[in-house]
């Protein structure tokens, strides 16, 4: 008799362990338009040659921000680089980011050096 209630008592547990629990409603959240003017940056970490970082809530200014994603070796870039060093004197109010990926670290160097990126503040490369 005891084995019987015990039996009982040791499968009900594992039926009630099984049962199925009502899914949590997670809050709806609306998809972010990055197209769209004024949209959040998405989330970034920026690290510099010399062993400092940022990340995105650091650039979180009244000034305006220009990303700009690019490899030290493409010709393009260079010449946009150029180009933004050329007129710097419209960028007055605008900080300048430009994000490289992490295999072109040992580039930048020669890339900051050989563009002048160095002497405008506002200009921000890692």
């Amino acid at each position: 008799m005891l084995k019987k209630i015990l039996v009982i008592i040791l499968f009900s547990g594992v039926v009630s362990s099984y049962a199925q629990k009502k899914p949590v409603a997670k809050s709806i959240q609306k998809k972010v338009d990055y197209k769209e003017i004024g949209s959040p940056l998405p989330e970034f970490k920026l690290s510099f040659l010399n062993g400092g970082s940022i990340v995105n809530a650091d650039l979180k200014s009244q000034s305006n921000l220009f990303v700009m994603i690019f490899n030290p070796l493409c010709g393009h870039c260079e010449d946009e680089t150029d180009s933004l060093e050329a007129h710097m004197n419209l960028f007055k109010e605008t900080k300048i980011v430009m994000l490289g990926h992490p295999n072109v670290i040992g580039m930048l160097s020669g890339f900051i050096r050989g563009h002048h990126v160095d002497q405008y503040p506002k200009m921000i490369v890692g």
